[in-house]
């Protein structure tokens, strides 16, 4: 059997998919309330603050995005990747001392415990943007996305922002 919808014929069986699905989970929930309270008011979502990303002058290729992720849920969440916009390449990474030189290093993940917090801040754990498609003027934003190993997604406006001091001591 072929059924032949138009746009609008497919947005209403969307519609129709979607109410029915939302009444399944809202009557689930609804009649397992009492005996799994805990769980659901388990908060899955990743809280971001303080996101900024590091302006760049006319020409340059990399720039740097820091941001403060809290973890509000009651097991440890994984960072794996990330994505922007205006970058042709975002890499997770951290700032060690060798010596007495700080260099980058590529990240496989950064880690947000339970119930806690991870900053990623100048000089530390950040998200390296290479391949710039534009210079980053302060004033403007960055749409990024944050994905997680738990298969969950974040996406934020980032705002642009100068380098504020500390920012430029190391170098990429």
């Amino acid at each position: 059997m072929t059924v032949k919808l138009n746009r609008f014929g497919s947005l209403a069986l969307a519609c129709v998919s979607l109410s029915g699905a939302l009444f399944t989970t809202a009557a689930f929930a609804n009649e397992h309330q009492h005996h799994h309270h805990k769980a659901m008011q388990q908060n899955t979502e990743i809280m971001v603050h303080d996101a900024y990303a590091r302006a760049t002058p006319p020409g340059a290729k990399t720039s740097a995005i820091f941001l403060t992720l809290m973890n509000q849920q009651d097991k440890d969440i994984a960072l794996i990747s990330a994505s922007a916009d205006i970058a042709g390449k975002t890499e997770l990474h951290d700032v060690v001392i060798e010596g007495e030189v700080m260099k980058m290093r590529q990240i496989e993940q950064i880690d947000i415990a339970a119930q806690s917090h991870t900053e990623l801040k100048p000089g530390s754990l950040h998200i390296m943007l290479f391949n710039l498609t534009q210079s980053l003027n302060e004033g403007e934003n960055v749409q990024l996305t944050l994905n997680f190993d738990d298969g969950t997604t974040h996406q934020l406006t980032v705002p642009i922002m100068k380098a504020m001091n500390g920012m430029s001591k190391h170098s990429h």
